[in-house]
């Protein structure tokens, strides 16, 4: 799963906050439907989680984090109807 085109330069922003440790405590993405809102929020969400991220910031889809992501049962994200939901403590 990758970005859309015209999310790159929002996911550039969120990978140069990520690595220089400025990352916001809320996230508030908007937009018309059917932009893609959802499909960037839960790249994010995995991005945020993963023990291996690579070069571009996307999660690898394997690590212990990743499996446990896509099993639906990580303890630090509660993703309901299309709201991630993170424990602070992943991040402390």
């Amino acid at each position: 799963m990758r970005l859309y085109p015209w999310q790159i330069a929002q996911w550039q922003h969120y990978k140069n906050a990520r690595d220089s440790q400025h990352l916001s405590h809320a996230l508030l993405l908007v937009g018309n439907a059917g932009i893609g809102k959802h499909h960037f929020a839960t790249l994010l969400a995995q991005s945020l989680l993963c023990e291996q991220i690579d070069t571009q910031g996307f999660a690898c889809g394997y690590c212990k984090s990743c499996k446990v992501y896509h099993s639906h049962a990580h303890p630090d994200c509660d993703c309901e109807n299309g709201t991630a939901v993170f424990n602070a403590q992943h991040f402390d």
